[in-house]
């Protein structure tokens, strides 16, 4: 995890320094912050029920899904991406596109 924090924080450099951009650090760091500590905060919540019932790796494989779900619901819910750069998302993209011709 260093070495992603190390070339995070290079690269928002690079974009202050070099690029004289200012990003909204409310909207580059904090929001997806938000959504990583909801999700860990869940997943931290719930892993000793999963693992009651469940073998390791199907606990682990359920753990992976639900934390993929909530980190995107989350994200969604707390408008990480406006719906034109959700859009150009593969996937999310095409929900989207279905969402507005309805």
């Amino acid at each position: 995890m260093i070495c992603y924090f190390v070339a995070c924080l290079s690269d928002l450099l690079y974009i202050v320094r070099v690029q004289k951009i200012k990003p909204d650090f409310k909207d580059v760091l904090a929001k997806p912050l938000a959504c990583g500590l909801v999700m860990t905060t869940f997943l931290l919540l719930t892993r000793n029920l999963f693992a009651k019932f469940l073998p390791n790796s199907l606990c682990v494989l359920l753990l992976v899904t639900v934390g993929v779900v909530i980190y995107f619901t989350t994200v969604l819910l707390f408008g990480v991406f406006d719906k034109n750069e959700a859009s150009k998302v593969p996937l999310l993209g095409r929900f989207l596109q279905k969402e507005r011709s309805r």
